[in-house]
């Protein structure tokens, strides 16, 4: 999570980093605010989104306004893409989305590992609902996928394994 003085940069990696962060913190926001709305429960998202999410994604967008307009315009149209690449793979119908990824909850944290956003689903035959976690991962054409492991595979192997039919899915 970005300091209260996430504005004081240094030198042009700091800058990098911290978009990165920003870039990566409100791209999710985007991507589960554009998951609500193509399933019909943004007025439901909006009610549970924490104040505080709010107020930081507000402060990124300025942030971002200042240091990379060019982004700022094309985060919101990369999201509506992957919102709708997302849900058409989500089987059953959305009943509620939220934005996991910055919460202090360690009970939910623990529970659902690496996930940015959770998607409740309920299955249109039994009526059951189930949680599909979802994590998002922005990464330069060509660049190697790594975070805290080895790689996609070793991630979902590590943080997925509990969840009976994770499927692997990138956006084309």
């Amino acid at each position: 999570m970005v300091t209260k003085n996430f504005k004081e940069i240094h030198n042009n990696t700091q800058l990098e980093a911290l978009k990165n962060e920003v870039k990566g913190n409100l791209f999710e926001f985007l991507v589960a605010r554009q998951i609500a709305i193509v399933s019909k429960v943004e007025s439901l998202f909006l009610k549970n989104v924490d104040s505080e999410l709010l107020t930081m994604m507000r402060e990124y967008e300025s942030w971002l306004r200042q240091y990379d307009r060019n982004l700022l315009a094309k985060l919101p149209l990369l999201a509506i893409e992957m919102a709708k690449d997302l849900s058409s793979n989500i089987e059953g119908e959305i009943k509620n989305v939220t934005v996991v990824g910055k919460r202090h909850d360690h009970i939910i944290k623990e529970r659902l590992h690496e996930a940015d956003i959770v998607v409740q689903v309920q299955n249109i035959k039994s009526g059951d609902l189930k949680i599909v976690p979802i994590s998002l991962k922005l990464v330069k054409s060509g660049a190697n996928i790594t975070t805290k492991s080895a790689g996609a595979k070793s991630i979902f192997e590590k943080y997925f394994r509990s969840y009976d039919s994770c499927l692997l899915y990138t956006s084309p």
